[in-house]
């Protein structure tokens, strides 16, 4: 669930929380309130009787009758239980009419506002006139019913403001929090390694810190991959040069001194004819470390790289490779010229096709690799390819000599790209800067 969402979410649930506390209150409050208009309805009940009681100077009964007949058209008389007697004779008695509304009220909300019902009772002393009684027994009905309207409303304007309002958060929400679509954005693009990435200024004073926080951050990644690439280089360069200097030095040293022992055993066996066949076995061994040396130095620095050029040597590569894999082949397809490719970047390429073909051998399992390389713009575009057993998402920068060859080529300002899907076997896709050496 995204921050979006949950916000929504907690605002829902906030509005259903306040919903019910208002709900409670509201009839509580209803309750009190009908409980004080009946109490407000038979007191005014009671002193308009009593006037018109009083009022009657002429003890004239027809004109009493008619005055309480009046009293008993008024609205808040009606839901009045009103009985006026004077002795045992009754003046006037009457009750709510019951009407027949269309409205439905729950039981629930009876029962909860349903008042405690009261008898108000009020006595008249007239003079020279027996007492008059009066007594009041307030109906509810009409209250609970005008409370419950009241209630449904308030509810109903709520639900209409809830839906209304639900949109109108969403989109401030949305609005609120695209800044951060934009931070996450760039999380991902430094994490691709892309350190150059920076936020913009936002409005929101913790938008905007938090900007401010991720471009130093971003600035500090940016130095540190800048100086982590100078130290790459420095770094493979002298590799470079020390296998250059043990690639001469075993040829120089190494490589004369075993020819010396050769040429020894071939001088004694001609002066020594008994020593031949021993002699033959000494000219066998050195012949064997004669290759072997050959191999070191061709590993260390193919001297065919630096007479011969980057063609050549990766064309030499290759079919040592083939010769050397029966159960693979390797198509090797170079369509451009590469004399213009600078000696660092022609090492880079031969480094990482041949680090590529080892773990082919070692780990891939496949039938057949491809190797294309072609150059545009300036730019060299080198692609290896096979058809193994493929990669497992984690394992793209993990072993498998993969770092080391994304960092040769970061350092040689290119791109690095690896494609690779369960028995799909594995793409490395690099662009490097050929026209001339980028420090």
């Amino acid at each position: 669930m995204n921050l979006s969402l949950r916000l929504i979410v907690a605002i829902l649930v906030l509005i259903l929380l306040v919903a019910i506390a208002g709900s409670f209150f509201a009839v509580h409050y209803a309750k009190l309130n009908i409980q004080s208009a009946l109490d407000q309805n038979s007191n005014l009940g009671l002193d308009l009787f009593s006037i018109a009681v009083i009022n009657n100077e002429d003890r004239d009964s027809k004109q009493l009758d008619i005055a309480l007949k009046q009293l008993q058209s008024l609205d808040k008389i009606k839901t009045l239980n009103v009985a006026v007697t004077q002795h045992s004779n009754t003046l006037i008695q009457f009750a709510p009419v019951v009407s027949q509304s269309k409205t439905k009220i729950p039981k629930w909300f009876k029962q909860s506002v349903l008042p405690t019902p009261k008898e108000h009772i009020r006595k008249l002393i007239l003079p020279g006139q027996p007492a008059v009684t009066i007594r009041v027994i307030p109906d509810s009905g009409i209250q609970i019913l005008q409370s419950w309207r009241n209630l449904r409303l308030m509810f109903l304007l709520a639900v209409a403001f809830t839906l209304v309002a639900i949109p109108v958060i969403w989109l401030i929400i949305r609005l609120g929090l695209k800044p951060l679509n934009k931070v996450m954005m760039a999380l991902d693009e430094i994490r691709e390694g892309d350190f150059g990435q920076r936020l913009p200024e936002f409005n929101l004073t913790d938008i905007k810190h938090l900007s401010q926080r991720f471009n130093h951050m971003a600035e500090a990644l940016e130095e540190q991959k800048t100086e982590n690439q100078q130290l790459n280089k420095q770094m493979h360069e002298i590799q470079e040069n020390e296998r250059r200097y043990l690639a001469r030095e075993l040829h120089d040293e190494l490589g004369q001194s075993i020819n010396g022992i050769k040429s020894l055993a071939v001088s004694i066996a001609q002066q020594s004819p008994e020593q031949q066949p021993k002699m033959q076995n000494i000219r066998e061994v050195c012949d064997q470390m004669h290759g072997s040396v050959r191999n070191m130095i061709n590993r260390l620095r193919p001297a065919i790289l630096d007479e011969l050029g980057l063609k050549i040597a990766l064309d030499k590569l290759v079919d040592d490779w083939n010769a050397h894999h029966p159960d693979s082949f390797c198509a090797l397809n170079i369509a451009s010229n590469l004399e213009d490719v600078h000696e660092r970047t022609s090492i880079t390429i031969y480094r990482v096709v041949q680090e590529c073909l080892t773990n082919v051998a070692k780990h891939a399992q496949a039938e057949n690799v491809w190797i294309n390389i072609h150059t545009e713009n300036e730019t060299l575009h080198l692609s290896i390819e096979d058809n193994g057993i493929g990669l497992h998402e984690k394992e793209h920068y993990m072993g498998r000599g993969l770092p080391g060859i994304r960092e040769r080529v970061r350092a040689r300002h290119g791109q690095f790209v690896v494609d690779s899907e369960i028995n799909q076997g594995v793409k490395i896709l690099i662009t490097l800067p050929f026209g001339e050496d980028h420090d």
